[in-house]
């Protein structure tokens, strides 16, 4: 009954809207030629809305004869009225919208100050994400940088971007893009993307913005006004290029020939650190790009060795080529701990390695998958499957391998209420990964123990795939 009641007031409400002729304020919507006047009530105006609670201030408003006349040039007639709709309603509708429009509501209620109204349409793009991902999401990325209030919907634009980078990168409208959409994700630590790629891009993007006509192979050909040129496009980028993260050959073939670019300590700082093993730079972002926040790029070299079957316990150093990229599939604190999802995000997507941190002593585990994972009963034979682990402190001198001993063991296939199960006890998950004994460890189809806690849980939990460079 409350509910009825509730949506006759609610209609009553928008009756005023419609038929009453008590108004006393007159608003001017648009310029131009698209200009629109409309009507309405200053308590309803005022309740609803904190913008027009000061708008309609002695300051603010200007007086003809009864009504408050206000002005609204930064929004058109049609989304205005879909505005104060919403202002006497509270009930607005977006899936009929195509994402231009909803946008442009989106930039009216964020200059409204109606902050349900942003948050609803923030959760409403998220949640319909296939809709417009692909083909929108530099309009609505720039539409998120124009209006600070949206940084729920920019938090969520620039973790996709950085978990395919492709959405950005090659879009054709890369080229034109302003700086300003750039540079936030270039300081992204998860940005998934080699750094040799992220520099070629830049690059590009730089080169567009002074000359469209310029080509990467001719820079031999270039003027010093090119190069100077290039050097103060980029001047805001190049501090956050992990330069650092290269190895010697990429550096070499696709840094050296731009050095002209380079602040004279920066490039200073790369020879040093590439000649003298052991050198810390001292310049730019020397973090390693990577999405994983359990394992930086010492613990991933190391992987990488055990993959090629390098076991020997060598310290990796500064800008070793890695011959792999590691793509996420999946973190439990950003996607859950569940064994169903680990299986639709990550069955049938061909060799990956897990690595988890044990809740209860903060260890790093893990095991490569050099086939794939599957829902189904019996066993996966492969030969160079391996677990492994970091230790508590996660430092490479921890590092300790023990590869299968029983190859027709090496992967269990389960149903979904498993995860990843490494031999028939070796390393299982089971359910929501983060309750406890919800893991189990024990020797049995590989060569050594990787923790001494049989049933734990993880506090976190990665999965990459592993893709040949």
């Amino acid at each position: 009954m409350s509910f009825k009641l509730l949506s006759v007031f609610s209609q009553e409400i928008i009756n005023l809207l419609n038929d009453s002729d008590e108004y006393n304020v007159i608003i001017h919507v648009g310029k131009g030629e698209n200009v629109k006047t409309f009507q309405a009530h200053s308590l309803i105006l005022r309740a609803r809305c904190s913008y027009y609670k000061t708008a309609l201030s002695k300051q603010w408003a200007r007086k003809e004869g009864d009504s408050n006349i206000l002005r609204q040039p930064n929004v058109t007639p049609k989304v205005f009225e879909i505005i104060l709709n919403y202002i006497y309603s509270g009930t607005i509708t977006l899936n009929d919208r195509d994402i231009m429009e909803v946008l442009e509501i989106l930039a009216a209620a964020d200059e409204l100050l109606l902050t349900d109204l942003l948050d609803f349409i923030q959760d409403h793009l998220i949640e319909t994400k296939s809709d417009w991902l692909h083909s929108y999401i530099l309009k609505v990325y720039q539409a998120t940088l124009s209006h600070d209030s949206c940084s729920n919907l920019r938090e969520f634009i620039l973790a996709t971007i950085s978990s395919d980078p492709e959405l950005l990168f090659k879009s054709p409208d890369f080229l034109k893009i302003d700086e300003s959409l750039i540079l936030p994700i270039l300081k992204r630590d998860d940005l998934d993307m080699a750094e040799d790629e992220v520099w070629d891009q830049v690059i590009k993007w730089g080169m567009a913005q002074i000359n469209p006509n310029l080509r990467f192979t001719n820079i031999h050909d270039w003027s010093t006004e090119e190069f100077s040129a290039l050097a103060s496009t980029l001047s805001e980028c190049l501090p956050l290029i992990r330069f650092f993260q290269m190895s010697g050959s990429d550096l070499y073939d696709k840094v050296w020939p731009f050095r002209a670019i380079l602040p004279p300590e920066l490039e200073d700082d790369i020879v040093r650190c590439h000649l003298k093993v052991g050198s810390k730079p001292t310049f730019g972002t020397n973090a390693p790009r990577g999405n994983s926040v359990l394992i930086a790029h010492q613990q991933l070299s190391k992987i990488a060795d055990w993959i090629d079957k390098n076991d020997l316990n060598i310290t990796t150093s500064i800008g070793t080529d890695i011959p792999y990229k590691f793509k996420l599939l999946i973190r439990g604190s950003r996607d859950g701990f569940d064994s169903q999802t680990f299986h639709q995000r990550c069955d049938n997507q061909g060799p990956t390695f897990v690595v988890m941190k044990v809740a209860a002593s903060s260890e790093i585990i893990g095991g490569y998958n050099p086939i794939r994972w599957q829902t189904g009963s019996g066993h996966l034979e492969t030969r160079d499957s391996f677990l492994f682990s970091f230790g508590n402190r996660n430092r490479i001198e921890d590092a300790k391998i023990s590869r299968v001993s029983r190859y027709n063991y090496a992967i269990t296939m389960k149903d979904e209420s498993y995860g990843p199960c490494f031999g028939d006890k070796d390393l299982w998950m089971q359910g929501d990964f983060s309750q406890p004994d919800s893991c189990s460890s024990k020797e049995d189809d590989y060569e050594t123990w990787i923790t001494k806690h049989r049933k734990f849980s993880v506090s976190e939990y990665e999965v990459f795939k592993i893709i040949k460079k």
